[in-house]
């Protein structure tokens, strides 16, 4: 925008008046410079950095300046699996390996026994497939094709990549033998004949275990 200098009926236009500001008003023009280069240098901060506060701890992480997605222990941690699949020292019974004590907060007459989800032949998920293992996880489907207890979570609207994490994960395990008590979830899951405990010796799962009637 330009202004009209009354003398001389001289139009300047914003070139020329800028100037004749800084040659008028050297102090104020040296502070409105100094502010604008302030504010230039936050802005170019401001598109450097991460418009959401920066990387999630739950989905990414990042070492030098280069993201990294989240590991699949990372993932079955989030999603609180070791509180269902695992016993209270995973260190002597092993990591995600079947739990003996019922998960707690259950409807009367429900019994869930996390499944030993290692990668053991017999008791554990060795012989699933990743499509049945991925199947359990997302539909709460057994290998078998049977419903698995509706009340051991699965998770329909898991990602892919989460997916494909978890399997990884679940495959690096080292495989222990051990045998979890069935679940039981009536209508669909009964407990034996003559038992009152629900205990049972084929171990199910919400997302593996090589029995066809767990949890």
């Amino acid at each position: 925008m330009g202004f009209w200098r009354h003398r001389n009926s001289v139009h300047v236009g914003a070139p020329f008046a800028i100037m004749n500001v800084m040659r008028c008003f050297p102090n104020v023009t040296f502070a409105v410079l100094r502010a604008a280069g302030v504010l230039t240098a936050m802005s170019l901060v401001a598109c450097s950095s991460s418009s959401d506060g920066g990387p999630s701890s739950n989905d990414m992480s990042t070492t030098g300046g280069v993201a990294f997605p989240s590991t699949g222990n990372q993932y079955v941690d989030a999603r609180k699996c070791p509180a269902c699949h695992q016993g209270a020292d995973p260190q002597s019974t092993g990591f995600m390996s079947g739990a003996l004590v019922p998960v707690s907060g259950q409807p009367m007459g429900v019994s869930l026994y996390g499944p030993n989800l290692t990668p053991d032949m017999t008791t554990g998920i060795g012989a699933w497939t990743d499509e049945q293992i991925t199947n359990a996880i997302l539909n709460g489907i057994d290998n078998q094709g049977e419903r698995l207890c509706p009340e051991m979570g699965h998770f329909p609207d898991m990602q892919q990549d989460e997916v494909n994490s978890i399997l990884g994960y679940l495959h690096s395990l080292k495989a222990v033998s051990h045998e979890v008590p069935e679940s039981i979830c009536p209508p669909l899951k009964q407990a034996p004949p003559g038992s009152s405990s629900g205990s049972g010796s084929s171990s199910g799962s919400s997302s593996g275990g090589s029995g066809t009637d767990g949890g």
